[in-house]
């Protein structure tokens, strides 16, 4: 038996997670108002990351490359009626969620506006 995150089970019952993982967390922690927990090795569909930005929960699926998702996380994305599943393949990608939820916050959060946020 092995320690998993928050369970203990056999290895064989461990999903593999893709080898950017790595890199997607340590990027996303790398933000003061970010956290991170990982649910990658939970399997059965369910998305790899529950990410907390600034008070804006996002369930985040992370994909090497051109790869698609299995029968069993779109199934898993399809049956979800919270907000859409992101799925994120690069740590470019990452800074582009975080500046994208800070903006969305400060419009429609509390957080008031500012100035360099608005285009002319």
């Amino acid at each position: 038996m092995q320690w998993h995150g928050d369970r203990v089970g056999k290895s064989s019952d461990v999903k593999k997670v893709d080898s950017n993982h790595a890199e997607i967390v340590k990027a996303l922690r790398s933000y003061p108002d970010v956290s991170v927990f990982s649910t990658a090795t939970l399997g059965k569909g369910i998305p790899d990351l529950v990410v907390g930005i600034n008070g804006v929960t996002v369930l985040v699926e992370v994909k090497v490359g051109r790869k698609k998702l299995n029968a069993l996380q779109a199934s898993w994305h399809a049956a979800w009626t919270g907000t859409p599943v992101v799925v994120m393949r690069t740590v470019d990608e990452v800074h582009a969620l975080v500046q994208n939820i800070r903006v969305a916050r400060r419009v429609f959060g509390e957080s008031p506006f500012r100035a360099e946020d608005v285009s002319e």
